[in-house]
């Protein structure tokens, strides 16, 4: 006798609150006013690109754990380049775990998730 599988997870992303799309448009300006400039590179002239926010702790993984409370949290982001940003993302060049601002390390140890910053920062 062969039992049914449960009923799949819905691949749909749940539609944002009024209080989280509010959240998700202060969160790029607050961030960026935040670090004050790309915190990857010690001289301006060496960024690359318009300056973007970088979720540390990715969007992927919140969602997994149901924090999405979470997703729009300033003290998840941390300012780049838009070249050191997509070489990170890419995985062709990491960012280093001594480049993380000190609130986002705060952020990700209230979480338990160091080890999420071990395995995606050098």
């Amino acid at each position: 006798m062969t039992l049914a599988d449960p009923k799949p997870v819905s691949s749909k992303k749940r539609k944002p609150t009024p209080a989280e799309r509010e959240a998700r448009e202060a969160w790029k300006p607050t961030v960026l006013r935040l670090d004050r400039g790309c915190v990857f590179h010690d001289d301006p002239f060496d960024c690359r690109g318009p300056l973007q926010a970088h979720h540390v702790l990715s969007q992927g993984a919140l969602r997994k754990r149901g924090w999405h409370h979470l997703l729009w949290d300033p003290d998840n982001g941390m300012t780049l380049c838009r070249h050191a940003h997509e070489q990170h993302t890419t995985r062709f060049r990491p960012l280093p775990l001594d480049c993380l601002p000190e609130r986002c390390l705060l952020f990700a140890t209230r979480l338990g998730m160091v080890h999420y910053l071990a395995r995606y920062y050098s």
